[in-house]
């Protein structure tokens, strides 16, 4: 079994392009060269470190720092501090959580919203834990720029087995889905889905693939990856 998968040229071929990533990797780092990208005017900003998803590619199953949320207060410290310094956007993503496991989010985005140096924010979401009150909540956001949605799996089955999670959160997630494509025309934010699967994906649809195929229509960027995923470079 162990030969013939070595012997699939699409997992050959998988496998060429990770050993040449982690060659240039290893070699700008002997050389201490990095190429991060970074933004004159936006400061990523981690709000909350906890997850309610285990996904088997995330260090946050493994993770040994405190699984913490930022007190209001130190938030808007922070975020006056670099509105001083001249940073004018905020990117909330958490490393290893979801910005909507932080319980007083929106007292943080109001402070965003009303702040007048405050030109935008924006984040992204495994979009699992806000129920249909929380997102249409986020249709009064102003100067909420985008969210970028991460969906693991491409069925039930797919999806419980990344995210190590249960039927009930697949299934909050459908919900979830449904009611932001409800309120597609009411919000001033762009959408952004990425799908994270297996090329052994469905010859059929499922409930999920359907739902993601309507904001397609709908004009919402839907982007597939099947290649092997990694997450922080980690080999």
């Amino acid at each position: 079994m162990r030969i013939k998968r070595f012997t699939n040229p699409v997992v050959l071929s998988q496998y060429g392009r990770n050993a040449l990533q982690a060659a240039a990797i290893n070699f700008n780092r002997w050389r201490d060269v990095e190429f991060v990208p970074r933004s004159q005017n936006v400061l990523h900003l981690e709000t909350v470190s906890t997850c309610n998803l285990d996904c088997v590619f995330c260090a946050y199953p493994k993770k040994t720092s405190p699984k913490v949320m930022m007190a209001d207060p130190l938030f808007r410290g922070v975020v006056g501090q670099a509105l001083d310094m001249g940073y004018t956007h905020f990117h909330l993503t958490p490393c290893t959580g979801d910005v909507f496991m932080d319980r007083r989010l929106f007292n943080k985005l109001e402070f965003l919203e009303t702040d007048p140096r405050t030109a935008g924010y924006s984040f992204f979401t495994n979009f699992t834990v806000p129920d249909a009150g929380v997102i249409r909540q986020m249709t009064r956001l102003k100067k909420l720029v985008f969210i970028h949605i991460s969906i693991y799996g491409h069925d039930r089955a797919s999806f419980k087995a990344v995210t190590k999670s249960t039927d009930k959160v697949y299934d909050r997630l459908l919900d979830n889905l449904d009611t932001l494509y409800s309120v597609l025309n009411d919000k001033s934010f762009a959408v952004e889905i990425s799908v994270k699967s297996t090329r052994g994906g469905p010859h059929k649809k499922t409930d999920l693939t359907t739902s993601l195929a309507r904001f397609s229509r709908a004009g919402v960027d839907v982007r597939k990856s099947t290649a092997l995923y990694n997450n922080w470079a980690v080999w």
